[in-house]
Parts: C-alpha cells; sequence; structure tokens
C-alpha cells in the first residue's frame, strides 16, 4: 500500500497500468491498495475514457433490467426492493472498478439494514424533482398559451398554426433545462447518499 501511494505521488494522475509497471504487484494487488488508498482519503480518481466501463454498464443494464423486469411481473412488491438494493450498482461499477455481479451484490450489502431508509429518501427526493419539474412545465405551457393568445388576438388569427409552434418550442426548452438539471443533481445525490452509506 505504501509502495503504490510513493508511485502515485512520484507519476501523478495515471492509468492504473502505470502503477503496476512502476510497482511490479499484480493488477489485483494494486487495484485493492488504491481502494483501500480512497477509502483513507488519501487519492482520488479521474475517469478518463468512458468505453473502459461501457460494456460492464451496458451488461449491468441489461442484467439487472431483465431479473427487475421479471420481478415485477411477478410481484410489484420484490421488483421495489431490488429496485432499492441495487440502486447504487452503477457506482461502485465505476468507483470500486468491480464486475457486474459484484457490484449488484455491494450495492445490497450497503442498503441492507437501512432499506426503508433508503428507500424514503430516495422517494423524497424524486417527489421534490417531481414537484419542481412540474411547476416549470406548467409554467411552461401557461407561457405558451399566453403567447398563442396576444399573437393571435393582434395578428387577428392569421398566423395560429406558428404561433402555437413556438409555444411548442417554449414547452420542449422547459422540459431539457429542467432535465439538464434535474439528471446531475440524481446523481449527484445517489453518488453522496451512496458514500455515506458505504462509510457508515
Amino acid at each position: 500500500e505504501i509502495k503504490v501511494y510513493l508511485a502515485l505521488v512520484e507519476l501523478g494522475s495515471v492509468p492504473s497500468g502505470s502503477i503496476v509497471k512502476e510497482t511490479d504487484f499484480r493488477k489485483s494487488t494494486v487495484y485493492e491498495s488504491i481502494r483501500r488508498l480512497q477509502e483513507k482519503g488519501l487519492v482520488s480518481y479521474v475517469i478518463k475514457g468512458g468505453m473502459k466501463y461501457f460494456w460492464r454498464f451496458l451488461g449491468l443494464a441489461i442484467v439487472k433490467g431483465a431479473i427487475l423486469f421479471v420481478l415485477f411481473l411477478l410481484l410489484i412488491v420484490p421488483g421495489i426492493i431490488f429496485s432499492v438494493y441495487w440502486m447504487f450498482s452503477s457506482f461502485v461499477i465505476v468507483g470500486e472498478n468491480k464486475g457486474i455481479i459484484e457490484s449488484m451484490k455491494k450495492s445490497k450489502a450497503a442498503v441492507k439494514g437501512k432499506w426503508w431508509s433508503v428507500f424514503g429518501y430516495l422517494l423524497l427526493f424524486f417527489l421534490l424533482i417531481f414537484a419542481i419539474s412540474s411547476v416549470v412545465m406548467i409554467i411552461g405551457l401557461i407561457l405558451g398559451v399566453l403567447l398563442t393568445l396576444i399573437i393571435t388576438y393582434t395578428a387577428g388569427g392569421n398566423i395560429l398554426i406558428s404561433t402555437m409552434y413556438a409555444a411548442n418550442i417554449i414547452y420542449l426548452v422547459l422540459i431539457m433545462l429542467v432535465n439538464a438539471v434535474a439528471w446531475p443533481m440524481s446523481i449527484l445525490f445517489a453518488k453522496n447518499f451512496y458514500m455515506e452509506l458505504k462509510n457508515s
């Protein structure tokens, strides 16, 4: 662990393969040392070349999606239970460089014994996002209707279709803005929540 840390200090931000070459350790030893150093807050990682994780993400989505589909199809409750258990599996793949099944197991282990607490926080957060999104979309609809009425009234109704297109564009822009804010917020919330669960 000390040798890996010293190699990182000397080399700076490098791929794990460079550390393997520098230390002459096996990959598994280097990964485990880096993980322990991360837990101690001595090192951090930067994701470069997302293709490294693409196939594992795709595999996770297929495996998790197929299992959850069957669970929801048979009974809704097991589907909800395991959706929460596996909520953080994607963060495990990237943050801890684990495989698909191991990521699902580690996510479940982090949630185990705290399921209701995790479910409650997630539900509260997504209800908040839904409420904010709904308010923004309603505002978009109102603005679109007002724009249509104003231009139709002032122009004598001759450009109603063009105005309706403009109203739709306003509505779509607002939806995109909401998504641009909501998705990063959701990812940050889930990531920080997982780190809290893991460290608790």
